[in-house]
């Protein structure tokens, strides 16, 4: 199908509007959350391991949603953007509060509905792109995505060393970037989701039915796992005092999302031409290798400069990881099956997100961040090596070259 230039020129000048301020919300679940949670609330270590999942523990109620939602018949950007808006209410509601049980539920909620919109905004991007440049236009977005995460990850740490106090003022600015957010959505013409009738399986019957899906999830499983595991002990490493770096709040932010911003701001473009040139397993092997070589020199890194080099190399990873959340699942399985496979992608994720910081968490609490280092290394290797064992799968060359 031939999309004309003015509806593909309008879906990429919103949606990259849209993503360049939900650059504010990544490093929000990403980092500054826990920032909060760390030096405001001095979290004990098992709360810390249940926060670290908020993330992604919207994805458990992914495909429930995509059910509800479904028989709907609305256009996918006007579900999308009700998920912004459900996301600002919350954040907005958590800039009254001095509470911090109020504050785990708000961004709780929050998660929710973030995690949820992905398994909707697929379909406008399917419909909305070309196919062979789906990619392409998507990594500009992210570009300016990761330039306002440094933005307001750095603005954040230096608000905070003002006064703990001001954390109040990062939720309103997050609330008012999430309006936004659902304000460019409108503005985006869009379809009705196109979700097939679900059995009395669901939609995990295409685990079942798809063997390669299956594979492709199970190798995305573990390097997931990995990461998600990782991410909270490395904020752990570089804002606890008892670890030995003694940072300043805007000394975290740098290493933990300024300098990986950064990576993930050049490396996005490369990336977005290879993912759409490229089949998906080398994408995969390519993010995998960044992402365990980031994590191997962070954990055994003594001076600013390799923990800045290893935050360049997760940067990257993360940019090809980002790409390949989004689009994966078009690569492996039919256009009709897309929204229902995503769904039950995004509920596996955030399944694994509610195990990895308890995973995680638990071998800190008996060991060391290095010993967390080399188990989830380990887990990566695997998923590595798993997806080298498909670099031959012919359903996944056939559909890319169908694309």
């Amino acid at each position: 199908m031939v999309l004309p230039g003015s509806f593909i020129r309008r879906t990429f000048i919103y949606d990259s509007i849209r993503l360049c301020l939900q650059g504010t919300l990544d490093t929000m679940f990403l980092s500054v959350f826990m920032l909060i949670a760390i030096r405001v609330f001095h979290a004990p270590i098992a709360l810390k391991a249940f926060l670290s999942t908020l993330m992604w523990l919207g994805g458990i109620f992914a495909p429930l949603l995509i059910r509800r939602l479904a028989p709907l018949n609305w256009p996918t950007t006007r579900l999308g953007g009700g998920f912004f808006i459900a996301i600002g209410i919350c954040f907005a509601l958590a800039a009254l509060t001095n509470s911090f049980a109020v504050y785990i539920f708000l961004v709780a909620m929050a998660s929710i509905a973030y995690r949820g919109k992905d398994s909707v905004l697929i379909g406008m991007y399917m419909r909305n792109y070309p196919s062979s440049r789906m990619a392409t236009y998507f990594s500009f977005g992210m570009v300016l995505s990761s330039l306002m995460g440094i933005f307001f990850g750095q603005l954040a740490g230096y608000v905070l060393d003002l006064g703990l106090g001001n954390y109040h003022h990062l939720m309103g600015f997050i609330a008012l970037c999430s309006a936004c957010c659902a304000i460019c959505l409108y503005h985006i013409p869009s379809e009705s989701m196109e979700v097939p009738a679900a059995s009395k399986k669901g939609y995990f019957r295409y685990l079942k039915e798809d063997k390669t899906f299956a594979r492709m999830e199970l190798f995305t499983f573990l390097t997931g796992i990995a990461f998600q595991m990782l991410v909270p002990i490395r904020m752990e490493y570089l804002a606890n005092t008892c670890y030995g770096l003694h940072l300043s709040n805007f000394s975290v932010m740098l290493l933990s999302w300024g300098i990986l911003s950064v990576a993930r701001v050049i490396s996005t473009p490369i990336l977005g031409k290879l993912f759409d040139m490229l089949p998906i397993i080398p994408n995969q092997i390519l993010a995998g290798i960044f992402m365990l070589s980031g994590y191997l020199i962070f954990f055994r890194a003594h001076s600013f400069f390799w923990l800045g080099v290893s935050a360049a190399l997760l940067g990257m990873a993360i940019a090809g990881k980002f790409l390949i959340h989004h689009f994966w699942v078009s690569r492996v399985v039919q256009p009709e099956a897309v929204a229902a496979c995503m769904s039950v992608h995004v509920l596996i994720s955030g399944i694994r997100s509610l195990l990895a910081p308890l995973i995680g968490y638990g071998i800190l609490a008996i060991s060391s961040p290095r010993c967390v280092a080399y188990v989830g290394s380990a887990l990566i290797a695997l998923g590595i090596w798993g997806f080298w064992c498909m670099r031959k799968n012919p359903a996944i060359r056939y559909r890319h070259n169908a694309v």
